[in-house]
Formats: structure tokens, C-alpha cells, sequence
């Protein structure tokens, strides 16, 4: 019963601490965000897909390793909050910022002092640093991990969809490469209209996306 009683009171406060954090990061976003609202379409990207679409790799995500006949590297490995994984013996790879196949070749020059010809292969477990924040006038607002390439269109479905269909718009706060939150609008209505450049606009990781 004690034990009932605390995992529920844990739960709780976890609750209240998710919540605090959300409000926090929604507070912080309006106040970096002074700047009059610049269309949606126009916000910058590339920082969670590179030119050749592939997924760039971030602290928090998990690496899954595997070196041909070579057990001792091989594995699941989580990129640091440095931005790096450290093989045995190997030492230290940056990963953040480079796409898989980028890694691989990496790795790969890496391992040849231990291994004679090394054959690396890599693959995304878990794209951890993929969040992104929906709130406001949205039926399940909270904070969402993405598991691949994700349209505003998708994730705003994911959420639950939008509670208002009026005259409502979508803010999209993102930090641009300097690491300034700015603001960038679309009405509600263009959204649902189905213009083709929303249609495909595709979120980044660190996205918070405002319905009000």
C-alpha cells in the first residue's frame, strides 16, 4: 500500500515538473521572440536533416555498431551531451552533426590501426534528440519524440489535431543557427486549406509549435 501510494505521488510530481518545464520553455521562447512573426515557410531548416535529406545525428541519440567480426566494438552507444560516442580502444568519435553513412566513414578510419580492414555499419536506435513541443489550441498538447522525417501537417495530427478551425494561427518558435528563438506564423485556415509548401514543411528537432 506505502508503495502504491509513493509511485503515485511520484507520479504526480512528475507530472507537475513536465508541465513547469513546458511553461518555462513557452515563457522563454516569447521573450527571445520580440521580433515581429515572419511566415512559416520562410523559418530555417537544417538542422535536424541535412541537404541529402539524411538525419544528422544529436546528443541523446543511441547508435546501434556493428563491426564485422569484431564483437568488441560492437554495440549500442549513446551520443554524449559533447556530442560524442567512445568506442574500446578506439577512444572518442564525434557523431553530432554528421549524418550515419558521415559516421561510418568515421568510424572506419578509426578502427584501422586495430582492425586490418574494418567493415562498419550503422543505424539510428533511437532518434532521441527529435522532440518537438505542441501547445496551445491543441488536443494533446505535450512535448513529442519523432521517430523519423515529420511534416507540421503529421505532427499536429499526432498531437491530436487542432481544437480550433477559426481564426487561429500556427506560430512555429525556432532557434535559427546563432541559437535565436524567432517566430514564424501561418494561419490556421492556410493550413487546412492544403497549401503545398505547408503541406511539406517538415519540423526540426526543438520545435515548438504555438496554436493560438
Amino acid at each position: 500500500m506505502v508503495g502504491q501510494t509513493l509511485r503515485a505521488f511520484l507520479s504526480q510530481l512528475l507530472t507537475a515538473i513536465c508541465v513547469l518545464g513546458l511553461t518555462l520553455t513557452m515563457s522563454c521562447a516569447h521573450s527571445d521572440s520580440d521580433e515581429a512573426e515572419d511566415r512559416l515557410t520562410m523559418a530555417p531548416q537544417g538542422r535536424t536533416f541535412g541537404q541529402d535529406g539524411h538525419y544528422l545525428i544529436e546528443a541523446d541519440d543511441l547508435i546501434d555498431i556493428y563491426v564485422h567480426n569484431k564483437p568488441e566494438y560492437s554495440g549500442r552507444y549513446r551520443v554524449g551531451n559533447n556530442g560524442l560516442i567512445t568506442l574500446p580502444r578506439v577512444g572518442v568519435v564525434q557523431a553530432s552533426g554528421r549524418s550515419i553513412q558521415l559516421l561510418r566513414t568515421a568510424l572506419a578510419i578509426k578502427l584501422r590501426p586495430f582492425v586490418k580492414y574494418p567493415r562498419v555499419y550503422c543505424s539510428v536506435a533511437e532518434r532521441n534528440s527529435y522532440q518537438v513541443v505542441f501547445s496551445g489550441s491543441i488536443r494533446k498538447p505535450g512535448v513529442y519524440k519523432l521517430g523519423k522525417k515529420t511534416t507540421l501537417i503529421e505532427g499536429i495530427a499526432m498531437a491530436g489535431g487542432l481544437t480550433s478551425d477559426g481564426e487561429a494561427n500556427v506560430i512555429l518558435i525556432r532557434s535559427d543557427k546563432q541559437g535565436i528563438k524567432r517566430r514564424y506564423l501561418a494561419p490556421v485556415t492556410e493550413l487546412l486549406a492544403g497549401s503545398p509548401s505547408l503541406d511539406n514543411f517538415i519540423l526540426e528537432r526543438g520545435d515548438i509549435v504555438l496554436v493560438q
